[in-house]
């Protein structure tokens, strides 16, 4: 939206448009026009303008007890700063918070400060070494509130899956069936079991709690630095050892969640990493760069001596090694099956 029609747009029409404008763009216009500042300084609009963005009710309701205006809800969505939670954390999550790895850290905080989910509300985490476990929330009619003075926006409560297809409440982090693989040993990595047990003890109100591909924020520049850390976290997971991190049970994919903008999707065959049809046609343009930057930085990798069975050999391209352990994987869990 240019200057002139930013000018030219009536009272009525503000609204209308604004609640289909990335913040961005309703920021820059609120601030190059009087009218457009006069509209966006009701409740209702901000109300209107979360809701179609995909960020639940309650998140709004509780965003408008704590800020005080408009341009206030336009900074904390816009200025989010590393580990800065918002509310503040009280003693006994920021304990919680120390005892875990920073990669669950940062997963935790991307949940409550913008993390947008799969298309099915579920958010996934990729530990090192280990399978990667999805999560998802049920929300409840009632409004957030903190709980025992926590500072956190909770309500509802969350399950787990390893293969999103069996769900177990977070008040237990074993899994119910018999796994004979080494990989699947039918406990938690330590990570998880961690993140398990926070979101037992501190059911997070996910600042997004369902996917709207069309109307996400588009504020990947914004943060940047946030989004570098996550990045950082799902690389690490995946070229370290002692085991490969593995792809998706069900769907063979790596699901990388980002600030204010739609999942990435990766999967890898013998010939490489690359990015799946729905990442390309999801992600928006300007975060584009950063998922390809992913996809080469995996296709120039080698699996590390640090990984078992490659120790005093040839070490092969990462993506052929996950390829291979992943097929003896599925092979060792269809015999445990049968």
């Amino acid at each position: 939206m240019d200057a002139s029609s930013i000018l030219l747009c009536t009272p009525e029409l503000v609204t209308v448009c604004a609640t289909h404008l990335p913040l961005a763009s309703v920021a820059h216009a609120a601030r190059a026009c009087s009218t457009w500042r006069a509209e966006l300084s009701c409740e209702d609009f901000w109300r209107t303008w979360l809701h179609e963005q995909g960020l639940t009710l309650h998140t709004a309701m509780a965003m408008f007890e704590r800020f005080s205006g408009w341009t206030e809800v336009s900074r904390a969505l816009c200025t989010l700063k590393r580990d800065r939670w918002c509310p503040a954390l009280d003693e006994d999550p920021c304990s919680a918070l120390d005892d875990m790895g920073m990669p669950a850290q940062h997963f935790l905080y991307g949940i409550a400060h913008g993390f947008v989910p799969c298309s099915d509300g579920v958010f996934t985490y990729h530990c090192k070494g280990s399978m990667p476990v999805h999560y998802r929330h049920s929300a409840v009619d009632e409004p957030s509130e903190s709980r025992k003075g926590s500072g956190l926006r909770i309500g509802g409560n969350w399950d787990w899956s390893p293969d999103r297809r069996m769900w177990f409440p977070t008040a237990t982090s074993a899994l119910a069936f018999p796994l004979r693989s080494e990989h699947l040993t039918g406990q938690l990595s330590t990570d998880n079991s961690k993140i398990v047990a926070f979101l037992e003890q501190w059911p997070l109100e996910p600042l997004i709690a369902k996917v709207n591909p069309d109307r996400c924020v588009d504020a990947m520049r914004c943060h940047e630095q946030l989004n570098k850390e996550v990045i950082c976290d799902f690389l690490n997971a995946l070229g370290t050892g002692p085991r490969p991190s593995t792809s998706c049970m069900a769907h063979g994919i790596f699901t990388v969640h980002l600030h204010f903008v739609p999942p990435v999707y990766i999967a890898c065959d013998p010939d490489g990493f690359f990015l799946t049809t729905l990442a390309r046609n999801k992600v928006p343009k300007g975060s584009l760069q950063e998922a390809q930057h992913m996809v080469h930085t995996l296709n120039r990798r080698r699996a590390g001596t640090d990984f078992t069975g490659v120790y005093g050999r040839p070490l092969p391209p990462l993506y052929d090694f996950i390829c291979q352990y992943e097929s003896w994987l599925h092979k060792s869990q269809e015999e445990a099956v049968h």
